[in-house]
């Protein structure tokens, strides 16, 4: 085996930014097995990757779509990139490859090696943006956002010597469309559901609007962290308006039963007061959102909503997990995939229309289960 250096480098617009009396500031760290290196001047390291042809969003049914180009500089100031200082981040390691994947990325450059070494070094990502998200944190938060409010490039890279990088390029996704074209019946159905919105009470439509700005969210973000979080926080607002006698949780149930036991047979002189005030906080208590989902499950009874109430309770712990990942307590590693992601939009999608109409009538998708 060979050891080669691999990193992850993010590059910043530091908008309106610049160093008194010195043209730049370099700081070298040590974190996480990381070397960390910290560059804000005119002249970042690792250069810049700039677009010279800016690729769609979207791959369209018998349209062409349109891929992006990039062009790197080596000197971002000989770019035509439009402003000349930067924040850069870069989190350098060292990792064991096989000596002839070595040998091969040394010798010849054009062996396409750096993206096998790449490949390996893909393992390192998350441990890479978490350093870089506390290092442009603690810059935004103590000094200004300015220094990293725009992201110009993110990349992983491995060096072959101290003037010799190869990089990738991450470029956006291109999200594959449907061909759609509405017929007369879905015209007539489209008018019918606009005149009863029409129709419905201005609470009605104050808390479908609630719920639609959150699916208007999701259905346009790409990052699959946020578009997870974007999902669930409509339904978790719908659940919400489930009422307590509506939904039973019953281990919460036994376990506040059982300690209501313990305080009735206890010894304790003000047991009385004890009591009241226990029976008080139990009328405060609310069911746990798995719960309610359920009760919302099994009352609108759409097909397989078993296997649903199932799939809740996966979300829901995927849910709980990114939002307390930052409890020194709670270790563990949350990722959302492009799949969960269809599945939950699916859920969310069948029981907020459920909830707002009460039907199953969803738009149909590639993604879908259509046949329900």
């Amino acid at each position: 085996m060979a050891k080669e250096l691999i990193g992850y480098r993010r590059l910043y617009d530091s908008i309106g930014c610049s160093i008194s009396n010195q043209q730049e500031l370099e700081i070298h760290l040590k974190m996480e097995e990381c070397d960390v290196v910290i560059y804000i001047g005119d002249k970042p390291k690792r250069g810049i990757i700039i677009t010279t042809k800016e690729a769609g969003k979207f791959i369209v049914p018998r349209e062409i779509s349109m891929m992006g180009e990039w062009k790197f500089f080596k000197d971002a100031t000989a770019s035509s990139y439009p402003r000349k200082f930067f924040t850069e981040i870069q989190c350098i390691k060292s990792i064991e490859v096989p000596q002839e994947l070595s040998e091969k990325f040394h010798k010849d450059p054009k062996s396409g090696a750096h993206n096998e070494i790449i490949d390996i070094a893909k393992k390192e990502l998350e441990r890479f943006t978490e350093v870089c998200d506390l290092i442009a944190g603690v810059i935004g938060l103590r000094f200004h956002p300015q220094f990293i409010r725009e992201l110009i490039n993110d990349n992983l890279f491995v060096i072959r010597n101290t003037d010799d990088w190869a990089y990738r390029i991450n470029g956006s996704a291109l999200e594959i469309l449907e061909e759609l074209s509405l017929n007369q019946n879905g015209i007539q159905k489209l008018e019918t559901t606009l005149r009863g919105v029409e129709q419905a009470s201005s609470e009605a439509r104050e808390f479908a609007t609630t719920l639609f700005q959150w699916l208007h969210r999701a259905w346009s973000e790409r990052d699959n962290v946020s578009k997870f979080l974007a999902l669930f926080t409509p339904l978790e607002v719908a659940l919400g308006k489930f009422e307590k006698d509506k939904s039973t949780d019953e281990q919460q149930e036994l376990k506040f039963n059982k300690i209501k036991e313990l305080i009735i047979d206890s010894e304790e002189q003000e047991k009385e007061q004890l009591l009241a005030y226990f029976e008080h906080l139990g009328k405060l208590q609310k069911p746990s959102l798995a719960t309610r989902f359920e009760t919302l499950a099994n009352e609108a009874n759409l097909p397989n909503y078993e296997m649903d109430i199932i799939a809740f309770r996966k979300f829901n712990k995927s849910r709980n997990s990114l939002i307390h990942r930052g409890d020194s307590e709670v270790n563990l590693q949350v990722t959302v995939s492009e799949e969960e992601n269809r599945k939950l939009e699916d859920l969310v999608e069948r029981y907020i229309s459920w909830i707002l109409f009460r039907d199953q009538i969803v738009y149909p998708s590639r993604w879908r289960n259509n046949k329900r």
